[in-house]
């Protein structure tokens, strides 16, 4: 395996490792205050790859000599305030091995063969990197928002800003989502200019679609289909077309 490989499969391991929901059941439909995801490293995990590669993700234990560039700075940082300088966090490390892994994926051609995998309702779909943000834990509970179609779960607090969450299998007209222990939220990149994140029942991790083969070109009317070794069938899903979709922005009843 060289060394791409293996910084690829160690972002999939870290990606995979999302803190499991509060409990198994659906998320409560009442309203009250708006739940603020906290800001435990451990709680999300940012989805990079360049922009100008539309890319994906998945993993093997991380090493931290891969993460060396965080220690440097912040070490840096706690001489220049004279601190005694301490471990990089977990937020720190993650960040800087997603450096080093989006830099890898700008200089090779795999960045175009790789989406992220995600499943929602009875469909497995595949995602540009580029245009996700990170991978959250679902809250126990959203701030619904009266008056709007089903499949706006409602309001949640990401980091001190409000994002609007859609139910993918429902927008999509599938049976909606029952929020389980391997639901996530997948939230849109920060480049799209739009606070929402969609409710997928897993994550699938990365997948190569050079070992894929595509049955359906995605500049049709459809999402691009294509169909693994395994004979399941995937769909391209663009979170860029659905930040410009009006049905998608436009939630009112």
């Amino acid at each position: 395996m060289n060394e791409f490989d293996e910084l690829l499969n160690r972002f999939a391991v870290l990606a995979a490792a999302a803190p499991e929901p509060v409990g198994d059941a659906a998320p409560e439909d009442g309203g009250g205050a708006i739940p603020e995801m906290a800001p435990d490293e451990t709680a999300s995990t940012p989805v990079v790859a360049p922009e100008s590669a539309q890319s994906t993700e998945e993993v093997a234990e991380p090493k931290p000599v891969a993460l060396a560039d965080t220690a440097v700075a912040s070490a840096e940082d706690a001489s220049a305030a004279g601190e005694e300088p301490g471990e990089p966090t977990e937020d720190q490390q993650l960040r800087a091995f997603q450096e080093r892994l989006s830099e890898r994926l700008g200089r090779s051609g795999e960045a175009r063969q790789t989406k992220l995998g995600v499943q929602a309702g009875g469909r497995l779909w595949l995602v540009e990197l580029s245009e996700a943000g990170e991978i959250v834990a679902v809250p126990p509970n959203f701030a619904v928002v009266p008056l709007t179609h089903s499949w706006l779960r409602g309001l949640v607090n990401l980091r001190g800003a409000l994002h609007a969450v859609t139910d993918l299998a429902d927008f999509l007209g599938e049976s909606p989502s029952v929020v389980g222990r391997e639901s996530r939220l997948l939230v849109f990149a920060s480049r799209l200019n739009l606070n929402s994140a969609v409710l997928v029942d897993r994550m699938l991790g990365l997948q190569d679609l050079a070992g894929m083969s595509m049955i359906s070109d995605p500049d049709g009317a459809e999402a691009g289909e294509w169909v693994d070794a395994q004979d399941r069938h995937w769909y391209e899903l663009s979170l860029q077309q659905l930040a410009v979709d009006e049905r998608f922005l436009v939630a009112a009843r």
